[in-house]
């Protein structure tokens, strides 16, 4: 959040704060810290539950947005997406150099971050592991979009960082648990992921007039999908509160596929809850992919689940991506976070 500039050494009370719009758009500020940006050392902030960022110098056109409010009250400028990867980038830097937090995981939850801001969800700012979700948004911008407004910034700590996991930014996920997919499949193996080719996410399959007449749903939307080899991945169920209450995969669904020349692989939450069923179902993804003529994957994904310094960085990538309930390792105990 940005804030307007005040006179040398002033100081914003609660009543100050709140008048800006601090306690609507932050309903619960004693849970978390509340990061502010000033325009130099001499304009910080002191309040309890907040922190403020010196932004020094010029910043690209779009990296602060207004918050519409009523005309009787004061403006609030907020971070655009990519200002607000690479503050997050910064706070995650400041882990690394104490060895608070290794760099890969770091990148991992930036890009969590960004599939959630070229998404159409949002999690819960305050509980994003546990809260509930809000779905069906418009996204805030896109991958390309990010990686071009990072690449503008300068002067921020942790720009090599934010930027490196924009490169693994990618648009369209409508919940946590196609994130989950996306990043357990596309992610290279130095940050747990199985390196696949990557798929598009809830784009509509384009059906010919010929074979529309046969079809029983006016749309088909798979949550990701490999067109050129139509393959095509839908996650079914409600878990995490997530897919909005979207429909089971029926038949008549499964059978459209047929028709189009598809094939759909269901994916359950038992599927991703053990590192073991998420193996298993990655490799029946692997056979059709092999099957449909991506030569070579399944090979080099068995040679790659056989390496266990591998397993064991993709075991903490999945621990990192569920939510609690879903943490649970082949034995009995928690994987670790």
């Amino acid at each position: 959040m940005s804030v307007p500039r005040k006179p040398r050494q002033a100081r914003l009370t609660v009543r100050q704060l709140n008048a800006l719009g601090f306690e609507s758009l932050c309903p619960e500020p004693g849970d978390r810290t509340i990061d502010l940006l000033a325009p130099d050392a001499a304009h910080r902030y002191r309040l309890r539950g907040t922190r403020t960022h010196v932004l020094s110098g010029d910043v690209p056109c779009g990296s602060i947005a207004r918050v519409s409010r009523t005309s009787d009250a004061p403006s609030v400028l907020v971070t655009g997406p990519a200002l607000c990867v690479a503050f997050a980038a910064s706070l995650f830097l400041d882990d690394i150099k104490s060895r608070k937090m290794e760099r890969w995981r770091a990148v991992v939850r930036l890009v969590e971050l960004c599939a959630e801001l070229c998404g159409t969800y949002s999690r819960n700012p305050f509980h994003p592991r546990s809260g509930q979700c809000t779905f069906g948004l418009e996204p805030f911008t896109n991958a390309d979009e990010m990686r071009s407004g990072l690449l503008k910034l300068r002067g921020i700590d942790g720009l090599a960082l934010a930027r490196e996991a924009a490169s693994y930014a990618f648009d369209g996920s409508a919940s946590p648990m196609e994130t989950l997919h996306w990043m357990m499949l596309c992610l290279p193996s130095s940050l747990g992921g199985l390196a696949l080719s990557k798929p598009f996410m809830n784009e509509p399959i384009k059906v010919d007039e010929k074979r529309r007449p046969y079809i029983n749903y006016v749309g088909i939307r798979p949550d990701l999908s490999w067109v050129l080899l139509k393959i095509a991945i839908e996650h079914d169920g409600e878990e995490w509160h997530d897919l909005g209450g979207r429909r089971v995969l029926d038949a008549k669904r499964i059978q459209d596929y047929q028709t189009l020349g598809w094939v759909v692989l269901p994916a359950t939450f038992d599927d991703v809850r053990r590192q073991s069923s998420y193996n298993a179902f990655a490799m029946r993804l692997c056979r059709l992919m092999e099957e449909r003529g991506e030569h070579g994957v399944l090979k080099r994904v068995k040679g790659q689940l056989k390496d266990e310094s591998f397993t064991l960085r993709q075991a903490v990538l999945l621990s990192m991506l569920l939510p609690p309930i879903g943490r649970y390792s082949d034995g009995a105990g928690l994987l670790a976070a």
